[in-house]
């Protein structure tokens, strides 16, 4: 499930062991630091030596004030980018992690189904030497019916020739 910047999906969506709490980025989210708009500079005509003293100091403690605030805005990206790289490896190992389960998952569905194959392949040969044995038990069954009627015919045609002879 990738995840991208304006996402529907998030970390909490995955399966398992997966929580959004393990990890800053994922709790906080990213942001993206901000660079300031740059300061206005406007230099005085040197006619006024003063003024343009004045002006040059202002401007370079403003200087100095946005590059204080880029330097901490880019220690602040630096942090993130390590945060970044740390989730990374985190859901690097949890891919993995899945990767290998769904492996041993299909690997045991696998063998599961080769088993139940060869079971069913037993039991429809099992099935066909039951079907023929009961063919013949059949077979000897109407056989077994036909000498019976055969004993009965002989049977009274005895008993007959029997009553015939004493009478």
């Amino acid at each position: 499930m990738p995840s991208s910047v304006g996402s529907s999906a998030s970390i909490d969506d995955l399966p398992g062991e997966v929580v959004a709490s393990d990890c800053s980025v994922c709790a906080l989210g990213t942001k993206t630091p901000s660079v300031p708009p740059p300061l206005d500079i406007e230099l005085p005509s040197v006619d006024d030596p003063q003024a343009f003293k004045a002006t040059i100091l202002v401007d370079a403690h403003g200087l100095e004030h946005e590059a204080a605030t880029l330097r901490a805005q880019f220690e602040l990206a630096a942090a993130y980018n390590a945060d970044l790289a740390a989730h990374a490896s985190v859901l690097y190992d949890r891919n993995r992690a899945l990767l290998r389960r769904a492996r041993e998952s299909f690997e045991l569905g696998t063998r599961t189904v080769n088993r139940l194959h060869e079971q069913v392949e037993a039991l429809e040969r099992e099935n066909t030497r039951l079907e023929a044995e009961a063919a013949r038990l059949h077979d000897r069954a109407g056989r077994a019916d036909s000498l019976k009627t055969l004993c009965r015919v002989q049977e009274q045609a005895a008993t007959e020739h029997i009553h015939q002879l004493q009478d």
